[in-house]
């Protein structure tokens, strides 16, 4: 139906010496029956004398039809919009899927939309997306900003809710955009929201018309809060980076000057430790007590360590890692790899269903997933026989017989190997994640910002306990982009926007028909002012103003080593005490830099 209205709504106007519809043919057999009846009752007929000009009844009610054609056109025109936008908003933005719908709902589809049209229909769901969003931004009582970020292709995309607090008390999560950012710092992820800001209230007010605007600096004293994920560029981002010391509480101070002098002992300590003797090395290292977890080294390391020199050796046994995390990566690798054609992924199903009579999908290790590192030590420790026993399987299906590095470090099948012999519930710590827990419960503290709100601030302040709404949205691109490589980003987020937002809910509802037409000004607009190659521009021009300004870096350090070579090459050794007594502490370090 969307197909049939589209195509008569986009003709050409109404034109009479087009071919003429059933019941155009009526009314004209009836007007030339009339004239005839009238042409043998009245002798004056056919009377050539010129009279006053005046409107017949025929002519308005030619007119009149005339308007009502046109409003019924732009209603057709509205629903059909609204209907194929529907469609594109689930589907592939083509014509075989709306005539997929057609069909399946019975409509003869007659025709072809061309893909212009498809996507200026996609366009105008966008633009109607950004118009709601700033309508409920405007009539809620508080909003919070969330985002997160990822690459696709080299190439860095940032991803940017709304959580808005309604004025009844319900809570409403909106997909602000997903933005194609040329860095991934702090300044341009702000820039990021900025930008999407203005644009949603530029969008709006040209909908909404003179009588109805939203203010742009209205938005900030909006925003009572931000949702992140403890990064240190989200931080900064929140923050604002270091000239935030000084509104640090004294026991936020002293947490930050604690934790560097930590660092400081544990640097001096390493140096200590180097200048011992082998003897007391080992006699420190016998002290130290029980062995650590067993060492997964990858393949080189392997190799380095087991038939490299002593310096390969150490280095090897200094870089690798070992442990639970260490072992669930392995596997995860193994058993459920991020890249389908590697990894046993589907054989690991097909045994798993034969031998337990169902299938057990190995948790999502290989990429950022909430407890997904949890969930894979449950699964390790309670099938972790039938997890050997398929990794024979794999080794016999192989000609060679041998399994690779990662499937050799995956069978070690003795817990205490995994987790160091004295591994226990009893004796477990929090050692290395202690400073990162501190830091995620310092906005609790007393005292500070949330302590001393209220229940109305922190209900206007509301957060999800996650950021999935991000994470999702990225993966999403990431989908979407791998199938359909040429698909533009404002394309991916009209579709995505007006899907996940109920936007077609909100036309209907809240958008008067006088809007709507502007909304169709809009789309067209926006269509043809080349956002895409823009931001494609946008990149190239930010690498060549990095590769210049790293050249403009690596000249300046050339001449700064060449600048210390000169010196140290100048300098004349003194070899005896004397000598050096007289020297200042200056040309002392020069001495040591140049026996060095």
């Amino acid at each position: 139906m969307a197909l049939i209205a589209r195509r008569y709504i986009t003709s050409d106007r109404y034109n009479p010496s087009k071919k003429r519809s059933s019941k155009q043919k009526a009314h004209l057999i009836s007007l030339n029956s009339k004239t005839h009846t009238e042409k043998e009752n009245n002798p004056n007929f056919g009377n050539t004398t010129p009279r006053p000009v005046t409107r017949t009844q025929n002519e308005l009610a030619v007119q009149q039809e005339k308007a009502i054609t046109y409003e019924r056109r732009y209603r057709t025109k509205t629903r059909a919009n609204e209907k194929a936008r529907d469609i594109l908003a689930t589907e592939a933005a083509s014509t075989f899927s709306l005539k997929e719908k057609a069909e399946a709902l019975g409509v003869e589809v007659e025709g072809d939309v061309s893909q212009r049209s498809i996507r200026r229909m996609v366009t105008e769901g966008g633009i109607a997306a950004e118009t709601q969003l700033v309508d409920e931004i405007t009539h809620a009582r508080g909003v919070t900003l969330s985002g997160d970020g990822t690459t696709h292709k080299n190439i860095n995309y940032q991803s940017h809710h709304v959580t808005l607090t309604l004025p009844d008390g319900q809570t409403a999560t909106r997909l602000a955009g997903i933005l194609h950012e040329v860095n991934h710092t702090s300044e341009t992820q702000l820039q990021g929201w900025k930008h999407q800001a203005n644009e949603m209230y530029s969008t709006y007010n040209d909908v909404m018309g003179g009588h109805n605007t939203a203010d742009i600096r209205d938005f900030a004293p909006k925003v009572k809060g931000m949702l992140t994920d403890h990064a240190e560029d989200q931080k900064k981002l929140t923050e604002g980076g270091y000239q935030q010391w000084d509104l640090l509480s004294p026991d936020e101070r002293q947490l930050h000057f604690s934790k560097a002098i930590r660092q400081l002992r544990m640097t001096f300590g390493e140096k200590e430790f180097a200048s011992l003797s082998s003897a007391e090395k080992e006699a420190v290292d016998f002290f130290n007590g029980v062995d650590g977890p067993v060492l997964l080294m990858n393949k080189d390391n392997s190799a380095a360590a087991s038939a490299g020199s002593s310096v390969a050796k150490d280095w090897a046994v200094q870089v690798s890692t070992g442990g639970g995390q260490k072992t669930l990566d392995l596997a995860g690798s193994v058993f459920r790899h991020k890249d389908d054609k590697k990894g046993q992924h589907d054989s690991l199903q097909y045994y798993l269903e034969t031998e337990l009579g169902f299938t057990s999908q190995w948790p999502d290790t290989s990429n950022t997933r909430y407890h997904s590192h949890g969930d894979a030590a449950c699964e390790y420790l309670v099938h972790k026989s039938w997890y050997m026993q398929f990794l024979e399987i794999v080794l016999f299906k192989k000609e060679s017989r041998t399994h690779t590095n990662m499937e050799q470090n995956c069978l070690i099948a003795d817990v205490d190997l995994v987790f160091g012999p004295s591994a226990s519930h009893e004796t477990a710590t929090l050692d290395g994640a202690l400073d990162t827990w501190v830091r995620f419960c310092g906005e609790f503290t007393a005292g500070g910002v949330i302590d001393k709100s209220s229940a109305a601030q922190r209900e206007m302040a509301y957060m999800k306990t996650t950021n999935d709404d991000n994470e999702g949205a990225l993966g999403t691109v990431r989908t979407s982009l791998r199938r359909a490589p040429h698909m533009s980003l404002s394309h991916l987020n009209s579709r995505f926007m007006y899907k996940k937002n109920m936007t077609g809910t909100y036309i209907q509802n809240f958008l008067r028909p006088g809007a709507q037409k502007r909304l169709l000004k809009k789309a067209c607009a926006v269509d043809t002012r080349g956002d895409e190659r823009k931001r494609r521009v946008a990149q190239a021009n930010y690498d060549k103003e990095r590769v210049r300004k790293n050249k403009q870096l690596d000249v300046r350090r050339k001449e700064r080593r060449d600048a210390a070579e000169a010196k140290l090459t100048a300098v004349v050794p003194r070899l005896t005490l004397a000598e050096v007594e007289k020297l200042r502490v200056d040309k002392i370090n020069l001495q040591i830099q140049w026996h060095r």
